[in-house]
């Protein structure tokens, strides 16, 4: 299977995995195949099932999140129903029984869900939970990383601490797990995340204008003929002419005063 762990901090949440992937008795690390990616306001990893992480990545239309909105309730009405969907659309049952209706060895799938700084664990029934110890662990090899995790010294408000300790605990796994292994990726959300990036979009959408609206005008006086050696001509005239006329009145104010 894999390793997969989430660490809650203070306004921001750390979702790492390992990049090995098994199938049948075969080994593949592939890039582009990452466990843990993030998807416009959401960063997800998948444990298990292979088919549920892609379904996820590639056909699943994440709902947005309204501003405001209880994201307990959110996870609940509207990102696991969705999630759901997703998967009966596609034609893929994450809980399959066998002839006595018993769940068969090895089906399904578990998952992190981060949203907007926020972890969630997912269990194969669309079921969520979190921990108010602030540490999360999926997939075969995360019991290791989740002791790893317990003896660590991790701040809350340190991310890079805990990207560090992230990526030891899941070394850890890696040498005890047979089913975990790779490169490890870590990928950290903030609560504000999404609103700092829209806020630097508006930014460069505006720097942009500029640009193109400069280059408009500057084809326009091009297209009129009107060379830089021209206006620098006109100006030098106008402040000619505006010289002549102050002089002017300076001298008819004193002529006035002689009189």
């Amino acid at each position: 299977m894999t390793t997969i762990i989430g660490i809650q901090g203070k306004g921001w949440g750390l979702i790492a995995a390992d990049s090995l992937i098994v199938g049948g008795d075969q080994k593949f690390i592939a890039s582009g195949m990452e466990k843990v990616v993030e998807k416009g306001e959401y960063v997800f990893a998948f444990a298990g099932d292979a088919i549920a992480g892609d379904i996820a990545l590639h056909s699943w239309n994440a709902p947005k999140i309204p501003r405001g909105v209880n994201l307990d309730k959110f996870m609940m009405t509207d990102l696991l129903p969705s999630l759901k969907r997703a998967y009966v659309d596609y034609g893929y049952d994450p809980s399959p029984r066998n002839a006595d209706n018993d769940l068969k060895d090895g089906s399904g799938f578990d998952a992190l869900i981060c949203l907007r700084g926020k972890i969630y664990q997912i269990d194969n029934d669309f079921s969520w939970v979190r921990d108010d110890r602030g540490i999360y662990g999926v997939g075969s090899g995360s019991s290791y990383a989740l002791g790893a995790l317990a003896r660590a010294s991790i701040s809350p408000t340190n991310t890079r601490t805990a990207a560090n300790e992230a990526r030891k605990a899941i070394e850890i796994s890696i040498s005890f797990d047979i089913n975990t292994g790779g490169k490890v990726k870590v990928i950290t959300q903030r609560e504000n995340q999404m609103a700092a990036a829209k806020k630097v979009s508006k930014k460069a959408a505006y720097a942009a204008y500029e640009k193109t609206e400069s280059k408009s005008m500057k084809a326009k006086e091009l297209k009129s003929g009107e060379s830089k050696s021209e206006k620098a001509k006109e100006m030098k005239s106008g402040m000619h002419m505006m010289g002549k006329k102050m002089m002017k009145n300076s001298s008819m104010k004193k002529m006035g005063k002689k009189k």
